[in-house]
């Protein structure tokens, strides 16, 4: 909040701070604090696309071993049914 007050009351009154440069190297600073996420953003940033990740790779496996549960379960029907038909 004091970035985003300091940043746009020296728009409004460039004449506050006297050189050129000081102002142009103030703003620049303003400007990466305003709109640059910080280490501790980043890092949370980091930590919730590893979480979906690691929920969806969880997600796939989980679908991939039920669907190969499935084709064993219709295998062994298969081979069971097969069974009965050569017997009787």
């Amino acid at each position: 909040m004091l970035f985003s007050y300091l940043f746009y009351l020296t728009q409004a009154d460039p004449g506050v701070i006297a050189s050129h440069v000081m102002y142009t190297l103030a703003m620049e600073r303003l400007c990466t604090r305003l709109y640059h996420p910080s280490v501790e953003e980043m890092s949370a940033k980091r930590n919730e696309l590893a979480e979906a990740l690691t929920n969806i790779a969880r997600q796939r496996l989980l679908a991939v071993h039920s669907s190969s549960s499935t084709a064993s379960q219709q295998g062994t029907q298969a081979i069971h049914s097969s069974r009965r038909n050569t017997t009787s």
